[in-house]
């Protein structure tokens, strides 16, 4: 049982080298295809999303003091990790109200239709 310490961490690296590779394709190349631009901001939505939920569940189960400082903690860590791809919008309901405030005439940081 001892090959699967070592087979969990090569795994775990290989997936984060293929994300990488996905989210951050102009590291590796010079030109985005359309397919790369589109899937981006999806994945790191999804990946961000999920350690979100992850955070929230596990930090619930057994609430403490220190449980809104770990929610907000993996917020800002999800945000800074992909905030720069997708615009960190980890809750549907920041991506609802970023587009209404577009949508009701914002004069600034226009958030299109199309992207949410």
């Amino acid at each position: 049982s001892v090959w699967v310490y070592w087979l969990a961490p090569l795994m775990g690296g290989l997936a984060a080298g293929g994300l990488f590779r996905i989210v951050a394709p102009q590291e590796c190349a010079e030109t985005l295809t359309g397919t790369t631009a589109s899937l981006e901001p999806c994945l790191v939505e999804a990946v961000g999303t999920m350690m979100l939920c992850f955070t929230v569940g596990t930090a619930t189960a057994s609430p403490t003091i220190m449980t809104p400082l770990s929610i907000g903690s993996m917020l800002m860590v999800m945000i800074y990790m992909g905030g720069w791809i997708s615009g960190g919008h980890f809750n549907p309901a920041v991506t609802l109200a970023v587009l209404c405030r577009s949508l009701l005439g914002a004069a600034r940081d226009e958030f299109p239709w199309r992207r949410a």
